[in-house]
């Protein structure tokens, strides 16, 4: 450290020589710094660090919704299958499974992610994107993702044409739809809920916390995150891929409404199409 000035020489202030007017000798602001030692505000490390915990705490509390979102969907499943076992109520129908999955998927996923935002002391309007959007972008938006679904599909044609083994029928297998009450009701559970609740957790939650930290990083990293909750291998390139399209479009319009249109309007497809092949099949 630098001496103080006490050594008798009252020119001597014991940093460089100098004696301020009045006798006072001059120290540096912030006072004597150890010989070799001159810090000094960076504030490009100061954001770099910034940042870094920022992604640090989103992807912990991502983390946490899914784990939270896993193990609590497990239990309410458990818990409607035992009370509907118990109760004596046929769940081979659509009804049942669209109560079921309301009750478990849909709530749990919500409530996890909803959380998110206040423990990142982040509003959920300033996260999640709801702006308005063009006519014309909007359905080109659409349509852009619509060409993600036949990619995505081709790609995973292919790709279960060289692992057969991680295709799962049994996974796919529902209760038959055979009446338009049926196909209404699936309509809802099945692609009206989902493109809601997915689109708020995963292209609003997700991919808006993500964000600052770049676009590219933000869409690929949700679209992993969203594949990866579906379980199913034979389903992750599809998925992954038509997951790439919809953060895309939310980044292109800051907005969710066209991602929700085209979720809603896959899993439609695929409700409208198994309820033809049921009636088909049973008619």
């Amino acid at each position: 450290m630098y001496p103080p000035n006490n050594n008798g020489n009252p020119g001597y202030s014991g940093y460089n020589n100098y004696t301020a007017p009045g006798g006072y000798p001059y120290a540096p602001a912030g006072g004597y710094y150890p010989q070799g030692y001159y810090p000094f505000y960076n504030p490009y490390e100061y954001e770099r660090r910034r940042k870094s915990r920022d992604l640090f705490l989103s992807s912990l509390f991502i983390g946490l919704a899914v784990i939270f979102m896993t193990i609590t969907s497990s239990l309410l499943y458990i818990f409607t299958s035992s009370a509907a076992f118990f109760a004596h109520i046929n769940t081979d129908t659509v009804y049942f499974e669209a109560v079921q999955y309301i009750f478990t998927v849909s709530v749990s996923m919500f409530t996890g992610f909803l959380f998110i935002c206040p423990l990142r002391k982040k509003r959920v309007s300033d996260v999640v994107v709801l702006h308005r959007v063009r006519p014309i972008l909007f359905i080109g938006c659409v349509l852009m993702c619509c060409l993600g679904m036949i990619i995505g599909n081709i790609v995973s044609g292919v790709f279960i044409s060289f692992f057969p083994e991680i295709e799962n029928p049994a996974l796919f297998e529902s209760a038959p739809v055979t009446t338009i009450e049926e196909l209404i009701v699936e309509l809802l559970y099945v692609a009206a809920i989902p493109a809601l609740v997915e689109e708020f957790c995963f292209r609003g939650v997700v991919l808006g916390l993500l964000r600052p930290h770049g676009k590219l990083f933000s869409v690929v990293a949700s679209a992993v995150i969203f594949s990866a909750i579906h379980g199913n291998f034979a389903q992750i390139p599809f998925v992954f891929i038509f997951a790439l399209f919809l953060a895309g479009v939310v980044i292109k319009t800051d907005s969710l409404w066209p991602a929700i249109t085209a979720h809603f309007l896959n899993n439609a497809t695929s409700c409208v199409y198994s309820y033809f092949t049921a009636v088909r099949f049973y008619g």
